[in-house]
């Protein structure tokens, strides 16, 4: 609940900026710039969390969280190559069928859009959330599937979904097609796209539906996607290049989409009519597993062996390797080809194999096995997990199970200090310094004893109320006459001795500055006295390095004459003032209808 709560606050806190004004191309494109700061906050988070626990098995072992996370598709870079592999392998089964491929956009009617392509208000916005506008694509896409299955249209290859810069999704949908069936398709989902306020289009469709057909001599399908691919998850290779709807470059727009979808839970990446990629991952961990156990069997380890003491020539050893490599691993033919083509990363051969494309689940050659939990979740239930995968046609006796650990995530064991290591030191002595760098001086004088004090063996403390002047006089003498030695300190590392010139450069240059600045700081107070401001030292100072001040609700600035001047308020104290009004307002109609 707690969690709920807390996206209820974040909802409500993301429409309050972006009913404000706050949330577009002239101010913060695709979401405001609160979420983003949280957004950024909460993946540092994430990061310390990472490198301060790890993962310990069944058996006691242990790995870090952060490389596991690292080689994970939570890793930007990871899940940007996955993707672009089962495009190139959609595009690939395409071109075997002789499909052509459609480019198609489409936007949410004006209702739903806060501002205008300008990035003025639109007045005929009816406050739908970015959610909201969502779930609307959600629908009128599963209106059109509907449609296009009664027809017996059938429609396969990938969506994305990336925001306008008022933050209101729009889709992109790279499908192939029989040629035959092209233009019934578009007709279909221009005449559902368009359904909704009509009138308003006229004859600009353009506005809410676009189709484009994909020319092969210009490019492939996987090179026109790859840009909406990079330009929401890391915008590898954008260098340069600027986004349609800021005007911001690519690179710098990435992180405004994924913080985007982040913030309203919008999936960015769906694919349509392919085989689920969840069975392509746990292959790979499955063809990993089994090659590693073929690796580290005595079968393996005799072969190598014998090539070895045969003299066989290296390049003859890795081909004989890489044929050994490439033996059959699992005893089903089917479920071996389908393991052996997510192995080597070609999508294209894995949807051929699992059965092709536009095809029931139930029909697919491997699918994803479950089992129930051991443990019961917070509330008592009783959920489901993935145990690994099964051949529908082979039915239960199939299940191979691809997770054999079970990982739980624990934090970090320190380092165990150095204790009874046989290392003789003092008892007592000249105090270690709390901080990681010692402070004390090059050379400093102090008593430096022969031998480690002893507490036991020290004179008497002297109640120096009671000794007679003669033993007061003799212990001034032993006092004095007594040596004093010299010690060095450890000597300053070169990077400590540059961090502490750094900080002097600094210390020198805001000293230096404070004097230059401090005639033209008086005068900056004599001119606020003289209109009745009162600021102090400080205060002036500030607005002489360029500081706005903020007296009795007025934002003050200081020209170059040490005269004050009134500034227009800053975009946060324009919000503040508009939601107090909007608090007012609403204090006030809770009063008339008590009062009614």
């Amino acid at each position: 609940w707690e969690r709920k709560l807390w996206r209820l606050r974040n909802d409500w806190r993301e429409s309050q900026l972006r009913a404000a004004g706050l949330i577009h191309k002239r101010a913060a494109p695709y979401i405001s710039k609160e979420a983003l700061a949280d957004w950024m906050e909460q993946k540092r988070r994430n990061r310390e969390f990472f490198k301060r626990h790890e993962l310990v098995d069944d058996e006691g072992n242990t790995v870090s969280l952060e490389a596991m996370v690292d080689a994970s598709i939570s890793n930007p870079t990871i899940r940007r190559h996955e993707l672009m592999a089962r495009m190139k392998g959609i595009e690939l089964v395409a071109q075997s069928r002789d499909d052509v491929g459609m480019f198609y956009t489409i936007t949410c009617p004006s209702k739903n859009h806060a501002n205008n392509q300008s990035g003025h208000a639109n007045p005929k916005w009816n406050y739908t959330t970015p959610p909201q506008a969502q779930a609307y694509l959600t629908k009128l896409w599963r209106n059109i599937t509907s449609k296009l299955g009664r027809e017996n249209l059938r429609v396969y290859g990938f969506r994305v979904a990336e925001p306008h810069h008022d933050s209101t999704p729009h889709w992109h949908l790279l499908l192939f097609m029989k040629p035959q069936e092209c233009q019934a398709i578009t007709e279909i989902m221009r005449a559902y796209a368009v359904k909704t306020d009509r009138a308003e289009l006229g004859k600009r469709t353009s506005a809410r539906f676009t189709a484009k057909r994909l020319d092969p001599k210009k490019g492939s399908a996987t090179a026109y996607i790859a840009k909406y691919i990079s330009k929401n998850i890391d915008g590898y290779a954008l260098d340069g290049e600027l986004d349609n709807e800021t005007g911001k470059p690519m690179k710098e727009t990435a992180r405004f989409a994924m913080a985007w979808a982040s913030r309203h839970r919008i999936r960015q990446y769906q694919p349509i009519g392919t085989p689920p990629v969840t069975v392509w991952r746990e292959l790979r961990k499955l063809n990993n597993k089994l090659l590693n156990d073929l690796i580290k069997s005595d079968e393996f380890k005799l072969a190598i062996q014998h090539l070895i003491d045969e003299k066989t020539a290296p390049a003859d050893i890795a081909a004989k390797v890489a044929a050994m490599r490439g033996k059959k691993l699992l005893l089903d033919p089917a479920m071996d080809a389908v393991m052996s083509a997510a192995d080597v990363s070609c999508f294209a051969t894995y949807i051929m194999q699992q059965g092709g494309v536009l095809i029931p689940r139930e029909e697919y050659t491997v699918r994803i096995a479950y089992q129930d939990n051991e443990q019961p979740n917070a509330y008592g239930e009783i959920t489901e997990k993935i145990f690994g995968i099964y051949s529908p046609l082979l039915g239960e006796a199939s299940r191979i199970c691809t997770r054999l650990k079970t990982w739980k995530i624990v934090a970090r064991q320190k380092v165990k200090s150095a204790v009874a290591l046989g290392v003789d030191v003092f008892q007592d002595g000249p105090a270690v310094p709390w901080s990681s760098v010692n402070n004390s001086p090059v050379e400093q004088k102090t008593r430096e004893p022969e031998e480690a004090i002893d507490r036991i063996s020290e004179h008497k403390i002297i109640d120096f109320t009671a000794i007679s002047d003669a033993e007061r006089r003799a212990l001034l003498r032993r006092i004095k006459n007594e040596p004093v030695a010299t010690i060095k300190t450890n000597a300053l590392t070169q990077a400590e001795e540059l961090s502490r010139q750094a900080s002097a450069e600094k210390a020198a240059q805001r000293q230096e500055k404070t004097a230059q600045l401090a005639p033209v700081a008086t005068k900056i107070r004599n001119f606020a006295e003289s209109i009745g401001l009162s600021i102090s030292k400080q205060q002036a100072q500030s607005l002489a390095c360029g500081a706005t001040l903020t007296i009795g609700g007025q934002n003050w600035r200081a020209r170059e004459d040490c005269c004050l001047y009134q500034c227009q308020p800053t975009t946060a104290q324009q919000v503040f003032s508009v939601m107090s009004r909007v608090a007012k307002l609403r204090e006030g109609t809770k009063r008339e209808s008590h009062q009614q």
